[in-house]
């Protein structure tokens, strides 16, 4: 398997970002709006009037490093209600088994690797709840123009809106 694409039981990454939902793709759009080219959009070139009509659907995960950690900084109403929790301010190494924590943060991964957006489509495994199906985009964000600090996360849930 090579750096751009990543499959598992429950989860695919896709780097051509071809959506399905429509929502997904319109984040991915003012994103794209944003993007300097060589400069990634910082967390203060958009507020939560420019995402609006996405907003429950939005998670901003805070990126550390030096060890790499994810931390849920934002969860939206809508992915709260869709997964029965709020994990606002909870750190993913906290909240996963070990047995699954590298699929778990492999889409963010990807995003602090390669600087770029990534989509990925699955089950949602990781939260107990392999019924419903998502689709997802992952949007970088630096402070700095350079090093991912902080990922946006766009998701859509098959059957609930």
């Amino acid at each position: 398997m090579d750096d751009f694409s990543r499959n598992s039981a429950w989860r695919e990454l896709d780097v051509s970002l071809s959506f399905e939902d429509k929502n997904l793709e319109s984040l991915l759009s003012f994103w794209n709006s944003i993007y300097r080219f060589h400069s990634l959009p910082r967390r203060a070139d958009f507020t939560p009037t420019d995402i609006q009509q996405n907003l429950g659907w939005v998670v901003l995960i805070d990126v550390e490093l030096a060890p790499l950690r994810f931390r849920f900084r934002l969860v939206g109403s809508g992915v709260t209600g869709a997964l029965s929790r709020d994990a606002t301010h909870r750190y993913m190494d906290e909240l996963y088994d070990p047995d699954i924590y590298d699929e778990v943060v492999s889409p963010y991964v990807y995003v602090v690797k390669h600087r770029r957006p990534v989509r990925s489509v699955g089950r949602m495994v990781h939260a107990n709840k392999g019924h419903i199906r998502y689709e997802a985009v992952y949007l970088p964000y630096s402070d700095d123009g350079e090093r991912v600090d902080m990922i946006m996360e766009g998701v859509r849930y098959e059957g609930i809106s």
